[in-house]
């Protein structure tokens, strides 16, 4: 019998948590390793703490643009070349 909230697979709300969870650490190390910092560094400074969320942002935001753009090809591939 499985679990409730789970779709019987052995994944559910606390499998989805923990996946967010890992991409957001890959994101944190690839812009830590981007700016040649450590994480002591970021916790220890508030200028470089300002400058990892910077590039976090930009990171995120590039993301979603790839996301839309993907949904546009989608709806309208004609739009797009291929």
């Amino acid at each position: 019998m499985p679990i409730e909230g789970s779709s019987g697979l052995g994944f559910g709300p606390d499998h989805e948590a923990m996946v967010e969870r890992q991409a957001e650490a890959r994101r944190l190390d690839r812009v830590l390793s981007f700016c040649g910092l450590n994480l002591s560094d970021v916790l220890s400074s508030s200028v470089e703490r300002r400058r990892v969320a910077f590039y976090l942002s930009i990171d995120r935001e590039v993301e979603r643009t790839g996301e839309v753009l993907d949904l546009e090809r989608q709806w309208n591939p004609h739009r797009f070349w291929k």
